[in-house]
């Protein structure tokens, strides 16, 4: 095999690709990049750790065909040294490669393509074409609250539910939950007309977040096929596992009975919890959290550590009886930093009950956040 590349363009899809490489060394190939020739001017490079994958079409020269699969990590630190211009990759019959740039010269092993794994096919299925910028939008207000642990595996995804113009993303890890949604200028295939939900591992998500914009003129193409789903982002088509089994009936985890409700400025609130934060999320302390009194129109924030003490308020806008109640002030940045609206809604019931945060303004985006309260003893 012997191909010729643009620095540029292999730069840009060997980084792309390495979110897909395996780390684990299980099956070796999977720690590699499999390039295959697709006629005289189109290269196919693949990234694949069984769980998802990432592929896209380059072009190339191509002077001679071949298949061969080259260590993913030791090809993009090398290419990423190399001058602007061309590159080549010759790879022999006994599986040495050799990268060529100006007067630089690296030479490794290379593994036939035929060790690669086997790539799913998803041939046919529900497709959907969504505005990149709602795909986004939904991905960020969920993926926090996605489950780092594979206790329960169902957790370590984002479900999402497609009823008509509607999507709705849902994630929980037990002790937080969000929810968006939002309609959209959606187009479907006939096979994706009905109803439908799906769950996306939270990995597969972060990495195709990366590759979203927030135009709603680009669009990113999903289709659902069987155990497996694909999403196309321009030149690169991203495929993934389904999380398999029934997801939890999250509407029987969001308050409906709450009767304390808090308007507040979300910059101003976020603010006053960066700074309880270096307090309370000190590693050697052995509780995290913040206490927050409302008191008539005063947040009160504080937190207490060997190391110091920080007191704050915060002006808000109360309806209902005053309210001292503590959190993990990390689940409660991470909600409020993806908000992206002026004033939320806090809703909640007493002490030991779970909070709502929401848009205060019913026609700002459509999300809300449940977030769990720790004791204070």
């Amino acid at each position: 095999m012997k191909i010729i590349f643009e620095k540029n363009i292999l730069n840009t899809v060997l980084s792309a690709a390495m979110s897909a490489v395996s780390t684990k060394n299980i099956i070796p190939a999977t720690a590699g990049i499999l390039v295959t020739t697709k006629g005289s001017d189109c290269v196919n490079v693949t990234a694949y750790d069984l769980e998802k994958g990432i592929t896209s079409d380059i072009p190339a020269q191509v002077l001679e065909e071949g298949q061969y699969v080259i260590n993913a990590i030791r090809l993009n630190q090398i290419v990423k040294t190399l001058s602007d211009g061309e590159i080549m990759i010759e790879v022999d019959e006994k599986c040495m490669t050799k990268i060529t740039n100006g007067r630089s010269e690296f030479s490794m092993p290379a593994l036939p393509g035929s060790d690669f794994p086997s790539t799913p096919s998803v041939e046919s299925g529900k497709d959907l074409i969504i505005p990149q910028s709602v795909m986004r939008a939904m991905i960020g207000r969920t993926i926090f609250a996605v489950a780092q642990t594979d206790q329960r595996p169902i957790y370590c995804g984002v479900y999402f539910e497609v009823k008509g113009s509607k999507i709705v993303a849902v994630s929980c890890d037990s002790f937080r939950l969000a929810y968006t949604e939002q309609e959209c200028d959606m187009k479907k295939n006939e096979e994706a007309t009905a109803d439908m939900s799906f769950i996306v591992p939270g990995k597969t998500l972060t990495e195709l977040m990366k590759f979203l914009s927030e135009s709603d003129e680009d669009v990113v193409k999903v289709r659902i096929g069987g155990k497996h789903a694909l999403f196309e982002v321009g030149d690169f088509t991203f495929f993934t596992r389904l999380l398999e089994g029934q997801y939890i009936d999250y509407n029987r985890y969001i308050p409906k009975d709450n009767n304390i409700f808090v308007n507040v400025n979300t910059d101003d609130f976020m603010d006053s919890l960066e700074r309880a934060a270096l307090i309370s999320e000190e590693k050697a302390q052995v509780r995290n959290f913040v206490k927050c009194n409302f008191n008539d129109n005063v947040l009160v924030i504080t937190a207490n550590a060997v190391s110091g003490n920080v007191y704050d308020e915060v002006a808000i806008e109360k309806t209902g009886n005053d309210l001292e109640i503590a959190f993990t002030c990390r689940y409660l940045l991470e909600a409020l930093r993806v908000c992206g609206v002026e004033k939320i809604k806090l809703s909640m019931s007493g002490p030991l009950r779970a909070m709502v945060i929401e848009p205060a303004d019913s026609e700002d985006a459509k999300f809300l956040f449940v977030t769990l309260p720790t004791r204070m003893k």
